[in-house]
């Protein structure tokens, strides 16, 4: 079955859909358990730097960017291994 026009396929990120692809570009998979419910955050840092806690997705990618600004790299991944989304650094 072909899903790709569905409001299933249209929530994934590409960033999933990127990483599953076969040689074919065909996708037959994809992780349902990267979802993120909240993060837990070191408030002594974000007061130390003067960064506001985010409380939406633009001020969340506005902390990130500040942080980046000071020399603090945030968390990233690709989604390439199924057990990615487990991870907590």
């Amino acid at each position: 079955m072909n899903h790709a026009t569905t409001n299933e396929a249209g929530a994934i990120y590409n960033t999933y859909l990127n990483s599953f692809k076969n040689e074919d570009g065909s996708v037959n998979w994809l992780p349902v358990c990267p979802d993120v419910h909240g993060f837990v955050v070191n408030r002594d840092l974000f007061e130390e730097y003067n960064i506001p806690l985010p409380t939406d997705y633009a001020s969340f990618v506005a902390a990130c960017k500040a942080f980046e600004e000071v020399g603090i790299r945030g968390f990233t991944a690709d989604y390439l291994y199924d057990y990615t989304c487990i991870q907590i650094f």
